[in-house]
């Protein structure tokens, strides 16, 4: 986790939402991790724009921040559920419960493509960081 404080990654948030228009929704995803080989992955570097929203270093991430209205708004983090036998040859997860507290976020929530577009159905307009989850983008735009 970084040095900066979680409210400050909640100000940060706040600005780019204010820019937002109600009903609307930014969709901040985390850069993928990357295999070398078969059985070997670079080091793992996360997405400039999703850790500057959140501090979160973890791969399979999505940041979605909802403006319902002009007063309302929410951070949801959607990231993967701790798994013990995981951990303990690729790296700690923080899982849903440890998540929003190290982030700021509101919610956090396991990460699947069918969550995050049942999550933002009824929103009327998207905002998209970068491309880097095609399935995704497939999935909203139908």
């Amino acid at each position: 986790m970084s040095e900066i404080s979680r409210q400050e990654f909640q100000r940060r948030r706040q600005a780019l939402v204010e820019q937002m228009q109600p009903g609307s929704a930014a969709l901040i995803f985390a850069a993928p991790e990357v295999t070398r080989s078969a059985d070997s992955e670079y080091p793992y570097r996360q997405n400039s724009d999703f850790w500057y929203f959140t501090g979160f270093n973890e791969p399979e991430a999505v940041l979605v921040l909802i403006k319902s209205d002009d007063t309302h708004n929410h951070s949801v983090l959607f990231n993967r559920v701790r798994d013990l036998t995981a951990e303990i040859w690729f790296g700690r997860r923080l899982g849903q419960d440890a998540a929003p507290e190290k982030t700021g976020a509101l919610t956090a929530h396991w990460h699947s493509v069918k969550s995050i577009s049942n999550f933002i159905n009824y929103l009327t307009a998207w905002m998209w960081f970068t491309m880097l989850r095609a399935n995704m983008h497939m999935l909203m735009k139908s």
